[in-house]
């Protein structure tokens, strides 16, 4: 190695010790507490100032446990399922069920209902309304 290169090379690794010499002796220093331990902080709102709210754990002596009305509105009745027995259907190739509450029935479909069969290629039923 020429004393140029071997001058160079010593140069680098003596630079890159010394940077990773002073790297760890920041990180090292001590940094200033906000509060010492001993001191105790006092609470900044003043008792005078806070609001007197009642303890919802406290059965009678604080707040209500439901402050509201009670509902006068009846509730609606139950809806009646439009169909009183279970619809059978199939398909050869494939049912799709969508979000809007339809079912497609591709490929030789067939739905059953006591009463009424019915056979096609391609059949749409409305889950929500029992249309077919």
């Amino acid at each position: 190695m020429t004393p140029l290169k071997a001058n160079t090379f010593i140069s680098f690794i003596l630079l890159f010790v010394l940077l990773l010499l002073s790297g760890g002796a920041a990180s090292q220093r001590r940094r200033a507490k906000v509060a010492p331990p001993n001191i105790q902080r006092t609470d900044t709102l003043q008792v005078g100032d806070s609001l007197q709210m009642g303890d919802s754990l406290q059965g009678g002596k604080g707040l209500p446990a439901d402050s509201l009305q009670q509902d006068t509105v009846a509730a609606a009745p139950p809806k009646k399922d439009a169909l009183d027995a279970p619809v059978a259907y199939e398909a050869n190739d494939s049912i799709v069920f969508t979000q809007s509450g339809f079912a497609h029935l591709y490929g030789q479909g067939k739905v059953s209902y006591p009463g009424a069969d019915l056979e096609a290629d391609v059949i749409s039923m409305d889950m929500d309304n029992s249309t077919v």
